[in-house]
């Protein structure tokens, strides 16, 4: 599959992330644990972003409704 990105204005290689602290965030916009962390991963953007910090979510769709882009899409920006 293709890989597909939300919030930034083109795909990013690894070179966006040398000389940073990167924390990956493996989620589900189905799952309610995934849901809960998402003022966490807020938090650590408001904080650390200025910082440095990189914060990458990838998405594991598992369900037909995690599995269409648009509506990930919107579930993101309704986290937003």
């Amino acid at each position: 599959d293709k890989a597909q990105w939300v919030n930034t204005a083109k795909p990013l290689s690894s070179d966006d992330f040398k000389g940073h602290v990167t924390l990956l965030e493996f989620f589900r916009i189905d799952c309610s644990h995934c849901q809960d962390a998402v003022p966490f991963m807020k938090y650590l953007h408001q904080t650390y972003g200025p910082k440095g910090l990189k914060i990458v979510a990838l998405q594991s769709p598992v369900t037909d409704r995690e599995k269409d882009w648009k509506g990930v899409q919107a579930q993101i920006k309704n986290w937003e």
